[in-house]
């Protein structure tokens, strides 16, 4: 394939020219048409740049590398509440307790059959802010207080005592979306 520079190829389509049979072919075969693959070799830098990166196993030996990796969060580096751990995750199960109390929950209702979920309360907490998400209605029920409408968005202060089984009921704004509740909680 002949390629003519454009400069050239523009001066053979000016007003008043006549270009050549020749020069229409070597017009077309200076580009690509859009059902030709185009050769790697072709793409100026793309063969070293496509070297520089890392290859596949570089890749499975850095994750291989990790997964053995733990780590922990001080207590006083815990900025985002909404940040969880599974218990197995916990390497110092003597803070555990004090990780609890510190932090606020939230209750997914991920499936449409999902309507009442529980928790347990450890120590005293005050439950002072509630926010949902495609929750039409919220219902708590916890020691003698069945079924109390809770308003969601509002400052509260609901007192409860430590141990205390907590039932949360909701009514779903969109039945075919899933729902949740943060409960934002501090400890007395």
């Amino acid at each position: 394939m002949a390629i003519t520079a454009l400069q050239t190829i523009k001066g053979w389509f000016v007003r008043g020219a006549k270009p050549t049979a020749a020069q229409f072919a070597s017009a077309f075969d200076s580009f690509w048409h859009k059902l030709e693959s185009i050769p790697i070799s072709a793409i100026e830098s793309l063969q070293s740049e496509l070297n520089a990166k890392a290859s596949t196993t570089d890749v499975n030996t850095a994750l291989a590398g990790k997964a053995g990796t733990s780590h922990t969060h001080l207590k006083s580096q815990i900025s985002d509440f909404s940040h969880s751990h599974n218990l197995s995750d916990i390497s110092d199960i003597n803070n555990l307790y004090a990780l609890c109390k510190a932090r606020s929950y939230t209750l997914d209702f991920g499936s449409d059959s999902d309507m009442l979920q529980d928790m347990n309360t450890l120590g005293n907490v005050t439950i002072n802010r509630i926010i949902t998400y495609n929750v039409a209605a919220l219902k708590l029920s916890y020691g003698d207080v069945v079924r109390q409408s809770v308003t969601p968005g509002n400052d509260l202060s609901i007192a409860v005592p430590d141990g205390t089984l907590l039932v949360w009921e909701i009514v779903r704004a969109n039945e075919d979306s899933p729902a949740c509740v943060g409960i934002k909680i501090t400890t007395t």
